[in-house]
């Protein structure tokens, strides 16, 4: 049976399909950056087909790939919240300059 492809679509696709699915055992693993998450999270719904396509077991139906996205999500929020949290705290601090309140 001939090829449906040409030998450089056919690597282009081998490409596509190995970084498609490390960008998602990233995900569940927790060690996408932020950047990614978010290019991810904007086109949620063709990672998700695109992971179907390439990777056929239960775990990745589709309410399992958003529920992950959504928790990764969630996890950057938290931190940024945080983060703005940690921010007023030190600029508290530096205004106090090292003067302790009783």
């Amino acid at each position: 049976m001939a090829n449906l492809f040409s030998d450089e679509c056919q690597d282009i696709l081998q490409v596509v399909c190995a970084e498609t699915l490390e960008k998602y055992e990233a995900i569940k693993s927790g060690s996408i950056t932020v950047e990614e998450l978010h290019y991810i999270n904007d086109r949620l719904d063709r990672f998700i087909q695109s992971i179907r396509t390439f990777k056929k077991d239960v775990e990745t139906r589709e309410v399992h790939v958003e529920q992950i996205v959504h928790m990764r999500m969630r996890d950057v929020e938290e931190f940024t919240r945080q983060q703005g949290q940690l921010k007023t705290f030190v600029n508290l601090c530096q205004r106090g300059q090292g003067k302790v309140m009783s």
